[in-house]
């Protein structure tokens, strides 16, 4: 990741040398290090594939989880409805509490 918080941007695949400019600079790079930057690459994007796989799997786990949750959170909000003024009551007690922590 970047300094700023942004995902790295990804380079097009080039054919020939890789060129890198730095003001008036420029560099080709030789054979050995051309390759191993092209295996860095293929390496990389193996890597993406198991992360795009590992996404959508960690996706159906959450979605699983959520339907067996349901049936708890819809029986508390039940609950919760027979007690009269309950998040009155509810916001009083965590500013009582905040409030003896600090």
């Amino acid at each position: 990741m970047s300094t700023d918080g942004s995902p790295p941007t990804k380079m097009q695949k080039t054919d020939g040398p890789i060129e890198v400019s730095e003001g008036d600079q420029s560099q080709d790079f030789d054979a050995d290090t051309q390759k191993a930057l092209e295996d860095i690459d293929a390496c990389q994007n193996d890597i993406d594939v198991l992360n795009e796989k590992a996404s959508e799997e960690i996706l159906k786990v959450e979605q699983k989880y959520n339907k067996l949750r349901k049936p708890h959170f819809d029986q508390r909000n039940e609950l919760i409805k027979k007690i009269p003024n309950f998040w009155v009551t509810a916001v009083s007690f965590v500013s009582i509490l905040a409030n003896d922590l600090f």
